[in-house]
C-alpha cells in the first residue's frame, strides 16, 4: 500500500472528479472543501471564490461552515452519502483543525446510524481471510444492480480493509450507485458494506492523539454496537 503522502493527491483527484459531474448542492460543497486544501499536503489554501460564496475568509471557520452544510446530507441519499463518508474519513485522518475533525467524526456517526436505522444495514466486526482486491475489482467492473450487490457482498466477505482502502471503496461505491439504479431489496447488502467501511474510519479514530476525538469515536462505536433496531 502506498504511503499516505503519496496516496493523497490521487485520492483527492478521484474524489473531486466523482462530484464534478453532479450538479446538486452537496457536490458543490464537496468541491468547496477540496478547493480550500492543497491536494498534495492537505494544507490550507486560499480560494477567493469559496470565501466569497460563504463570506468567510478564515480557513478554519470556512472549513467548519462547509462541513455544517455537508452534515445535512441524508444517509439515504446513497450516492452523496457514500462519497461524503470517503471525504470525512480523509478529513478525520489528515486535517489539522480539531473542530473540523470532530465534525467529520460526527458526520460519519450520523451516516452509519442512518444506514442501521433506516436502510436495513447490519453491523458486524467479523473479519475474513480472503484478499479484498478481487472483490474491489468486481466493484470496478459492475455495470448493473445485480453485479453491484454481488461486489458489495464479496467485499463484505473479504478481509477488513485499511482506512485508505475503505475510503477508496466508498468513493467508488458512491460513483457506481449514482449511475446504476438499485432497487430496495439490495439496500441491505450495499448499506451494510457502507456501514462496515465507515466503521473502519471511526475505529481508527479511537486511537487518535486528540483525546476528545478518541473518546467520541469510542462512544460512537458503542452506540452502533448497541443498536438493536
Amino acid at each position: 500500500m502506498p504511503s499516505f503522502p503519496r496516496l493523497l493527491p490521487l485520492l483527492v483527484i478521484i474524489l473531486t472528479s466523482l462530484f464534478a459531474s453532479c450538479q446538486a448542492n452537496p457536490a458543490g460543497n464537496i468541491r468547496d472543501l477540496s478547493a480550500i486544501h492543497d491536494p498534495v499536503t492537505w494544507q490550507p489554501v486560499a480560494n477567493s471564490a469559496v470565501e466569497d460564496s460563504f463570506q468567510i475568509t478564515d480557513h478554519r471557520q470556512l472549513e467548519e461552515a462547509i462541513l455544517s452544510s455537508l452534515g445535512a446530507i441524508s444517509a439515504e441519499d446513497f450516492s452523496f452519502a457514500f462519497e461524503l463518508s470517503s471525504w470525512m474519513m480523509l478529513m478525520l485522518v489528515h486535517d489539522e483543525n480539531p473542530v473540523a475533525r470532530r465534525q467529520s467524526l460526527a458526520i460519519l456517526g450520523n451516516l452509519a446510524g442512518g444506514w442501521l436505522a433506516r436502510c436495513d444495514a447490519s453491523f458486524s466486526e467479523t473479519d475474513h481471510p480472503l484478499d479484498i482486491e478481487p472483490a474491489i475489482a468486481l466493484l470496478a467492473d459492475a455495470t448493473n444492480a445485480t453485479e453491484l450487490e454481488a461486489a458489495a457482498a464479496a467485499i463484505l466477505n473479504s478481509a477488513t480493509p485499511s482506512v485508505y482502502t475503505s475510503l477508496r471503496i466508498m468513493a467508488a461505491l458512491g460513483r457506481k450507485i449514482h449511475v446504476i439504479p438499485v432497487d430496495e431489496k439490495r439496500h441491505a447488502t450495499i448499506c451494510s458494506l457502507a456501514l462496515r467501511l465507515t466503521v473502519v474510519g471511526i475505529t481508527a479514530a479511537v486511537a487518535d492523539a486528540d483525546a476528545d476525538i478518541a473518546s467520541s469515536a469510542q462512544g460512537t462505536l458503542d452506540l452502533l454496537n448497541g443498536y438493536t433496531g
